[in-house]
C-alpha cells in the first residue's frame, strides 16, 4: 500500500511545472551518463585489442 501512495505522489509531482522540468533534467543527465559510459567502454575495448 505504501508503494501505491508513493507512486501517486511522484506522479502528482511530475505533473507540476517544476516536476516536469526536473524529470527532463534527470533524463538528460541519465542519457549523458549512459553515453559517457559507452564511450569509455568502447575506448577501453579498442585499446585492449592492440
Amino acid at each position: 500500500m505504501k508503494f501505491i501512495g508513493y507512486m501517486r505522489t511522484v506522479i502528482q509531482y511530475l505533473h507540476t511545472p517544476k516536476g516536469g522540468h526536473d524529470a527532463k533534467d534527470d533524463l538528460k543527465a541519465l542519457l549523458l551518463y549512459a553515453v559517457t559510459v559507452a564511450v569509455i567502454i568502447a575506448v577501453v575495448y579498442i585499446i585492449s585489442m592492440r
